[in-house]
């Protein structure tokens, strides 16, 4: 495979907000994919910061209930507009949904190593690119397998709630959601502005 059939499969990645239960899936395809994603993911340091948390049907749906309850109750007319109650029903019927952290104690330990001093102020930027780059490769090889897929960031609304439903460690920082499942609509055409605007060659 070259750098074309690379770019080809990376080309599927797209957002899909409606979404199914795909009842062919294996859930074993979907570890797989954690599992070679932490492997192939770059980290600072090789620090492997970032921490992931697989919800699956009866979880995925506790999930989203969830953050629908949180989102009313910061609503200030505690209702939700049905556009937004749609799209968490979509996410609720969904096949899983994958909660990426980052792990700031392992941060805290970099801290303390002398020969990183100089980088410190940066460790919380790399950490927030360490676990992007995660999140992008599970979600390029999730559309891969053919899975409508939708990033969210209900964060920082639904962060204790999510931490005591499922004894998540005090020490992980909620970043994003990744949600997936039988795609139930086509994804919208991207729209991107012009390479000469956005890169710019010397030499």
């Amino acid at each position: 495979m070259d750098s074309s059939d690379l770019l080809q499969l990376l080309l599927r990645r797209r957002t899909t907000h409606y979404l199914g239960k795909d009842r062919e899936l294996d859930k074993q395809v979907v570890i797989k994919i954690l599992r070679e994603a932490l492997l192939v993911a770059p980290s600072f340091f090789n620090a492997q910061t970032t921490r992931m948390v697989l919800l699956l049907d009866d979880e995925n749906e506790k999930l989203w209930e969830l953050v629908k309850e949180c989102l009313e109750q910061h609503s200030k007319e505690k209702s939700l507009g049905l556009d937004t109650i749609e799209k968490l029903n979509g996410f609720k019927q969904a096949n899983g949904t994958i909660l990426f952290f980052e792990d700031r104690s392992e941060i805290s330990h970099l801290r303390g190593i002398p020969r990183y001093n100089r980088y410190q102020t940066y460790f919380d930027s790399w950490s927030e690119q360490t676990n992007a780059i995660h999140q992008y490769v599970v979600w390029a090889a999730l559309c891969a397998q053919g899975l409508g897929v939708a990033l969210q960031h209900y964060n920082p609304l639904v962060d204790e709630e999510i931490a005591a439903k499922w004894n998540i460690d005090s020490n992980w920082q909620l970043i994003a959601q990744l949600v997936f499942g039988k795609p139930m609509v086509k994804p919208q055409e991207k729209t991107c502005t012009p390479f000469e605007q956005r890169v710019f060659i010397y030499g």
